[in-house]
């Protein structure tokens, strides 16, 4: 193992997280991958140009009764979703009547036939229409991954050196695969809306993004120059993180339960007991992270909740046909521009 590869893995996974045989045998394939120069798509964040003063200064400058009250500024449902769920909701909607909805908004249209016709749905024969895809796909699908088209319109207004939303939806997504993975191999039913849930479990940093750029860009300078975790410094530095800030968005938008539970608890054993999805949204975003497929704050892998471990059902065995099923489905959604 050269030194260049012992500096990666050093860098990637604090000795606090390799505390049992599940993270021992992530480590271990995340080094045979460098090894052999296989990773998942990655972010490596530049250097910030802001100083310790200009971080002090743009934290000062936000009120903290904005910050208590922050659901006042979350955004609103954006019109095409909150249309969208209305014709759901009635009895006799079908896939045309669904479809119309959606071809309102062009560029969601684009985004969900491009997602389609991705190896990650498989389908033989290409899906032209969005009232095809939404026969194939299904009418709840669709509806949950409108939500990720939605947040993509969202977040093309980001200016660039803010949040690399490459990156940011690199690492979505993979978490979203791999969770789609855990919830197959152990034997759950509709895994597909992990794939959703993961896509959806760092909201919270695109909407901290999009409504206060500066605040974002100081705790993102500042976990990188610690190395440590996003969500600490936020707490530390604005008294609440991106989980929470995300959670209150979906709850906002009137999503389901266990989407909200996955983008709050991803972090935290609580209520991981009664909503499945957090946990396993938890240890997608730990492997995720393993295998070099970071956020934009370089985060360096996570402890690994045991409460988590216990409520997925996983062994430590199961991890490699995971991983290998995850590059499969990544490196088709790359292909079309989606990861």
């Amino acid at each position: 193992m050269d030194m260049s590869t012992q500096d990666i893995l050093k860098e990637r996974f604090p000795k606090a997280a390799l505390d049992n045989p599940a993270m021992l045998m992530l480590f271990d394939i995340a080094r045979m991958r460098l090894e052999n120069n296989i990773n998942l798509p990655g972010y490596q964040a530049p250097e910030s140009e802001l100083s310790v003063q200009n971080i002090k200064t743009n934290i000062a400058n936000i009120d903290p009764i904005d910050i208590v009250q922050m659901e006042v500024r979350l955004p609103s449902v954006p019109p095409v979703l909150s249309e969208l769920h209305s014709v759901i909701s009635r009895r006799h909607s079908t896939a045309d009547h669904v479809a119309k909805v959606i071809l309102k908004d062009t560029g969601l249209s684009v985004w969900l036939l491009r997602l389609v016709n991705s190896p990650f749905f498989g389908f033989a024969v290409k899906v032209e229409t969005v009232s095809r895809a939404v026969a194939l796909v299904g009418i709840k699908q669709i509806q949950s991954l409108a939500i990720g088209g939605a947040l993509n319109g969202l977040a093309a207004r980001l200016r660039p050196d803010v949040l690399d939303i490459r990156s940011f939806w690199r690492h979505s997504m993979s978490v979203g695969v791999c969770a789609q993975e855990i919830w197959r191999i152990t034997g759950r039913a509709e895994p597909e809306r992990l794939f959703v849930a993961g896509m959806l479990h760092d909201v919270g940093h695109l909407l901290l993004a999009t409504t206060a750029p500066e605040t974002f860009k100081s705790v993102s300078y500042t976990t990188r120059s610690r190395k440590g975790y996003s969500w600490e410094v936020e707490n530390e530095l604005l008294g609440f993180d991106h989980a929470r800030l995300g959670g209150m968005l979906l709850h906002r938008w009137n999503m389901p339960l266990p989407l909200i539970m996955s983008a709050l608890r991803h972090h935290s054993a609580e209520g991981m007991d009664r909503y499945n999805e957090a946990a396993v949204i938890h240890i997608a975003d730990i492997i995720t992270k393993g295998l070099g497929a970071s956020t934009h704050f370089a985060d360096p892998v996570p402890h690994l909740l045991p409460e988590a471990w216990e409520i997925s059902s996983l062994s430590p065995e199961m991890l490699p046909s995971i991983i290998e099923a995850m590059q499969v489905k990544i490196e088709g959604l790359s292909k079309v521009g989606l990861a």
